[in-house]
Order: C-alpha cells, then sequence, then structure tokens
C-alpha cells in the first residue's frame, strides 16, 4: 500500500484562494465560508482529522467485503471531509458533540449511517464500502456518483444508482482523492465565482 497523506492531498489539490481563510478546529480545519448559509454549510471545504483507535470498531460494521486494510489505512489518516459544500464528500465517525464549542460544530463529518453505511446503491455491483460520493452536473443534471473499495482495495465509481457500470477505477487513493477534489472544485468554479 502506498503512503500518502489525505490532508496533504487536499492541501495540494484545492486551490490556495479557497484555503486562505483556513480556521483550526478540535475536529480538523475548515474554510471557504459560505457567504449562502441558507442553501448550504456554513463552510464549504472542511477536513477532520484521523479516527481514534475505538472508533474503527463502529466503522467496521460497514465495511461488507471491501479490503478491511485500505478502509482502515484511510480512516487512520482522515476521519471524513467535505468538498464544495456536498460536491465531494467522504464520511467520518460522528463525534459526541456534548464537548465542542464554536466552529467545531461545522467540522462534524457526515456519518456513515447516513451515507452508504446501511445500504449501497440499488446497482452497486460489489458488496463493499461507500467511501465518497459526489453530486456533480452532467449534462445539466446533478447526479451521485458513488465511490465504493472493493475487495481488492480498489475504489471503483459510478452512477450506481441508476446502473452497474463502473465509470472510473482508481488502484491508488491519493489519485482518486485529486481526481473528485479537482472535479468538485471545477464545479463550483463554474457556478459559484468566489
Amino acid at each position: 500500500m502506498t503512503s500518502y497523506g489525505v490532508e496533504e492531498v487536499v492541501l495540494s489539490a484545492v486551490d490556495q484562494e479557497y484555503l486562505a481563510d483556513r480556521v483550526m478546529t478540535k475536529l480538523g480545519w475548515v474554510c471557504l465560508k459560505n457567504e449562502d448559509y441558507e442553501i448550504g454549510p456554513k463552510y464549504l471545504i472542511s477536513f477532520n482529522y484521523p479516527t481514534e483507535s475505538n472508533e474503527y470498531s463502529y466503522i467496521e460494521q460497514f465495511i461488507r467485503t471491501a479490503d478491511p486494510d485500505l478502509v482502515r489505512d484511510f480512516y487512520r489518516r482522515c476521519n471524513g471531509l467535505s468538498i464544495f459544500g456536498d460536491a465531494f464528500v467522504v464520511p467520518g465517525v460522528r463525534f459526541d458533540t456534548g464537548t465542542l464549542d464554536g466552529l467545531d460544530y461545522f467540522n462534524i463529518p457526515i456519518d456513515f449511517m447516513v451515507l452508504g453505511g446501511i445500504d449501497l446503491p440499488e446497482h452497486c455491483p460489489v458488496e463493499g464500502f461507500q467511501i465518497g460520493e459526489s453530486h456533480l452536473s452532467i449534462h445539466g443534471n446533478t447526479k451521485k456518483i458513488y465511490d465504493v473499495v472493493d475487495s481488492k482495495g480498489r475504489i471503483i465509481s459510478g452512477l450506481f444508482d441508476e446502473s452497474d457500470v463502473v465509470s472510473e477505477l482508481f488502484t491508488e487513493v491519493p489519485q482518486w482523492l485529486e481526481k473528485r477534489i479537482v472535479d468538485a472544485q471545477k464545479a463550483f468554479a463554474q457556478t459559484f465565482r468566489v
């Protein structure tokens, strides 16, 4: 398995102008304040620090037949992230929010129970682990691209709520992350000029 840093990939793939207002929290960091908070999260980019070892047992229930080493390795580096709102989201373990304050609330990841935990998309070709989801405009329609870890440690992607066709296959996590971040950033730049 290739050594990589999730945070480093995020910081190198996102244009620096969008990272300028980055603020550290107890859970990670947030940036790109949303000026139209009525229609989305207060911060459009968030990164969560790695899961704690006791939280991995929670993740295990969602792995199915996915490569557990890839999943464990990823979450030891990052407990979820969101790029440009929901343009690209990686779920995480939702922390106990009782001890949080201030900007920490904007760093709470979308839990696996919400994103791919209980049920995979109807046409997903493998019983894997949904590690990511993107909402992108394709021919004028918003579509969900699902990213699922398979038993061979690959990330397969596709419009699995419509078809079982794998549109992309990634053998390395950094390449998958960078592609998803760049795609989300392009969509954001076309839609909303900051």
